[in-house]
């Protein structure tokens, strides 16, 4: 089970800033379907849906998937725990391949499971991801090593401001704010070396 320490809320203004990365318009002109694999609140997801994007989700705790199911005018469809998202996610490849096809996955990851996660989004046939993560983890691990050699980013862009999130409760993390962070982007149709940028964040 993902810990409470990996549990907390993306802000509405930075899941803007994730769909922003990705490339909002060619998602929108491809009528892509956004899909979050560690949903917790659906932040992301209600988002996506504000700028006209379906949207899917998966997530562990029972708590957060009844708060986005009980939404109302989102397009947001929620399946199940994170934990299920490496079985799942071939599984929804080969039922759904057209809906695959226009896929992007937008997340903010437990970053204790980032590179696991985002490995099993790419092994699919989606559009991309972009995906939250620690600047710590583009070095260190021998396990993150392989992932960066294996699955080259086409850009990192560094957040040069900390973000504060909040916890579950909705007090502000005691770990995340501690954090420097970047935002990853990686697309089936690049093949060109990773860009790396720096940008400041704020609501």
């Amino acid at each position: 089970m993902v810990q409470e320490k990996d549990q907390f809320q993306t802000p509405s203004y930075l899941s803007r800033e994730l769909l922003l990365f990705a490339g909002l318009a060619d998602l929108q002109r491809a009528n892509a379907i956004v899909l979050d694999p560690c949903c917790g609140l659906g932040q992301i997801l209600i988002t996506a849906s504000f700028f006209g994007l379906h949207s899917l989700g998966f997530e562990i705790d029972e708590r957060f998937r009844k708060n986005v199911e009980g939404l109302i005018g989102v397009d947001v469809e929620i399946k199940a725990f994170i934990r299920d998202w490496y079985a799942i996610a071939p599984v929804y490849t080969q039922k759904y391949p057209e809906k695959a096809n226009r896929t992007f996955v937008v997340t903010n990851v437990p970053f204790s499971e980032d590179v696991d996660i985002i490995e099993t989004a790419l092994e699919q046939p989606f559009l991309g991801a972009v995906a939250l993560m620690p600047l710590s983890h583009l070095a260190g691990a021998t396990r993150r090593s392989d992932f960066w050699g294996k699955y080259p980013a086409e850009e990192i862009r560094v957040i040069e401001n900390r973000i504060e999130f909040l916890d579950p409760r909705g007090y502000p993390s005691d770990t995340t704010g501690r954090l420097d962070l970047m935002m990853a982007k990686w697309r089936k149709s690049y093949k060109g070396p990773t860009k790396l940028t720096r940008m400041k964040i704020y609501a």
